[in-house]
């Protein structure tokens, strides 16, 4: 038989199998098995290696099933994957002389982190030392609380301070913070504010000024009128002796009515009447003078009390301005007064403007004090945001805790460079004590197949046996943390590269039979890529026979590729009849679509008396694969679900979805149905009639409106 073992099974029972001699056409050194779930394909991978065993020594064949982990991966207890000696690269006999300056420098890199370490919790009690200094001297009756935080106290501490100023200098950015603690009293500061008055005056109208201007300019007689506070005098005592004969002052005749005369003749005097517009104008504006200059007397006093800024220095050095403008006007005024029949000049715009400005100026210092005891009574209320703002202040300007909060970041960033060298030395010293390992080249080697495919996780050595390893942050973890398609690509990999040679060419000279059942359950497309190109691998290798077993028509129609019996490749499929399992020979693959087309084809054909259980148990899987190709060429539905309802109906149907009949839309969602949730495997839910049903209804479909479609695939 030269490297065939064996050619046939003789008198084997299991399951669906019944002293099952066979095949009829003998076993090839390659042969590849297809068949459905169900029909019998683990059995009949069983019944080859119990035949192999009846006549070799079982430490000369492998077998790959889906017990393969619990059998051959894992330890008893558990606690870990199998060992495999190897010996792939050979022992390195310097490996000691190699390791010895990596622990010293890694040692060193240890004692500077310890170092730098100590050096730190000093910055930190420095640190804590000045600003608790700071705090205490600042603090004063000021409610506030130091500040912690659960990393120490170190320039996150410092920070908080900081942004304390920060907070204050923005809400009271004039302020002194440097001078300002907790025993701080801003009362005084707003008694000085309260005892600034503005004054509240009646100034002079434009149309006055006007009026004074003319006045001032014309020429009057020399007539002897007495002052308009002598003619004031007089209408007043006219009216004390109103109806009287003597004079209530000096008992003398009183002549009423000529006194009476003689003063409305005053009054009515244009001289009179001028001067007396004059005299009560000169009243005015001396008395606006009066205020201006008890305001502007106390000018630097003033200025310090409303916040020393540029604006009130600006207001009252025009008030200083417009005040020598107005008392220019009062002396013109007075002189007016006193020679009436002289003529003088003024340039009443110019008083206007200056009397406006006045009147500008007092309001602009009413704003600035109001806004001055504002701040103060706010800063009253508001001590605590000043004492932080100060000690923040402070803080932030400390050379000591500035130097300090330096030294510690730049420490801290040499001691994360110094752990990143320690754990790539510390790496590096494992490496080369595991390679002193026996096992190491083989976790070696699957672990560089293992990140050629991006699985995220390793082999890690453990003694006499592996780990599994998290690959970027190192954590252990077990075979249950990891998906069942990456514990089936791990179990491969591990069964394959476990039968390597050390040249890692060629399967171990021992090994006569390989049996593989099942190797791409639920991988994804490129892991699966991988584990069917080790497949192929061990179909061609020319010492070993090897028996291939899938449920997967694409992986079947993968491995039977290009092969046939004149390569020693034989291609069989499992089929279950009446709940016996036989063995046929497959002279022809079909591709995968047409294959599962003519199996839903066939079995639409039969009556539903004729199905058996384990016919319909893979069918609303092939049912779903064959509809899903059909709708993805058709209108590039990936997946027939009932949320593409319309999609699919109006597809099946020809027609709009308002037209289609209920009979038809209850078989559409029908199918859709086993589709979808038959074909995942319910069994409580699966009904062989509605699944032949619906398998009926899917190829009259087709068959409608695609006949050339469905002729070229049933047949």
């Amino acid at each position: 038989m030269g490297v065939n073992k064996i050619d046939k099974i003789n008198d084997y029972s299991c399951k669906s199998f019944n002293q099952y001699t066979g095949p009829t056409s003998l076993f090839d050194k390659s042969n590849i098995f297809f068949a459905s779930n169900g029909q019998g394909k683990s059995s009949f991978a069983l019944g080859v290696e119990a035949e192999y065993l009846k006549s070799y020594d079982s430490s000369n064949y492998r077998i790959y099933n889906k017990n393969y982990i619990e059998n051959h991966l894992l330890l008893e207890d558990r606690s870990g994957i199998r060992g495999v000696v190897a010996n792939f690269g050979g022992q390195n006999v310097d490996i000691e002389k190699k390791i010895k300056p990596l622990v010293k420098e890694r040692d060193y890199f240890k004692s500077e982190i310890d170092r730098l370490s100590v050096d730190n919790s000093k910055l930190i009690s420095a640190t804590e030392t000045a600003i608790e200094d700071i705090f205490k001297r600042r603090k004063g009756k000021a409610n506030i609380q130091k500040k912690t935080h659960r990393d120490g106290v170190h320039e996150k501490v410092v920070s908080l301070w900081v942004a304390d100023y920060n907070s204050a200098l923005k809400r009271f950015p004039d302020e002194k913070y440097n001078e300002i603690d907790g025993e701080k009293d801003f009362s005084e500061d707003l008694d000085i504010i309260n005892a600034i008055t503005v004054p509240s005056i009646t100034t002079p109208l434009d149309y006055e000024i006007d009026q004074s201007e003319v006045i001032v300019g014309k020429t009057y007689d020399k007539v002897s009128i007495p002052s308009g506070n002598v003619v004031s005098w007089l209408e007043a005592g006219l009216g004390i002796h109103q109806g009287k004969d003597t004079c209530e002052f000096c008992l003398g005749a009183l002549d009423a009515t000529e006194i009476q005369e003689r003063v409305n003749s005053y009054l009515k005097n244009e001289q009179s009447v001028d001067r007396r517009k004059l005299e009560t104008l000169s009243s005015q504006i001396a008395q606006l003078i009066g205020y201006a200059k008890a305001v502007t007397d106390d000018h630097e006093v003033l200025i310090a009390a409303l916040g020393n800024n540029e604006n009130t220095n600006s207001v009252l050095n025009e008030l200083v301005k417009q005040t020598d403008i107005l008392e220019t006007y009062l002396s013109t005024l007075k002189s007016k007064i006193d020679d009436m029949p002289s003529a003088f000049t003024i340039d009443a715009p110019a008083i206007q403007q200056a009397v406006a400005a006045c009147k500008t100026s007092f309001a602009a210092i009413q704003k600035a004090k109001d806004n001055q005891k504002q701040l103060f009574e706010e800063k009253i209320n508001r001590l605590e945001i000043l004492v932080k703002g100060s000690i923040g202040y402070e803080i932030k300007n400390s050379t000591l805790i500035a130097d300090n909060c330096s030294q510690y970041k730049n420490n801290n960033d040499t001691i994360r460079e110094l752990e990143s060298k320690v754990k790539a030395k510390n790496a590096e010293i494992q490496r080369l004590r595991d390679s002193k390992s026996d096992l190491a080249d083989f976790a070696d080697y699957v672990n560089g197949v293992l990140g050629d495919v991006g699985i995220g996780f390793r082999l890690a050595l453990n003694d006499k046996s592996y780990l599994l390893k998290h690959s970027i942050n190192g954590s252990e973890l077990s075979l249950d943390d990891i998906s069942e398609g990456e514990r089936n690509l791990l179990s491969l990999v591990y069964f394959y590269y476990e039968m390597l040679s050390d040249d890692k060419s060629n399967l171990k000279n021992n090994i006569e039979l390989v049996i593989v059942d099942d190797p791409t359950s639920s991988m994804d497309d490129e892991n699966r890529f991988y584990i069917l190109e080790l497949i192929k691998s061990i179909i061609s290798s020319p010492n070993i026979q090897s028996f291939v077993f899938t449920h997967s028509w694409r992986d079947y129609c993968d491995l039977c590729y290009g092969k046939d019996a004149n390569q020693g490749v034989k291609k069989f499929e499992i089929r279950k009849v009446d709940g016996v399992s036989t063995v046929e020979v497959s002279n022809s693959v079909m591709m995968p679509y047409r294959k599962l087309f003519k199996e839903v084809y066939d079995f639409s054909q039969k009556q539903l008396a004729d199905v058996s259980s384990e016919e319909s148990l893979h069918m609303p899987n092939a049912m779903r694969r064959v509809l899903e190709e059909y709708l993805r060429f058709k209108i590039g539905i990936e997946f027939a679900t009932q949320a593409k309802y319309n999609e699919i109906a109006r597809v099946l149907l020809e027609q709009e979805v308002v037209n289609i009949s209920a009979n038809n839309e209850v078989k559409i969602k029908t199918l859709l149905s086993v589709c979808n949730i038959l074909s995942h495997g319910t069994l409580h839910s699966r009904n062989t009639s509605e699944i032949h049903a619906s398998a009926r209804f899917l190829m009259r479909r087709l068959e409608d409106i695609d006949k050339y479609h469905y002729d070229k695939m049933r047949s």
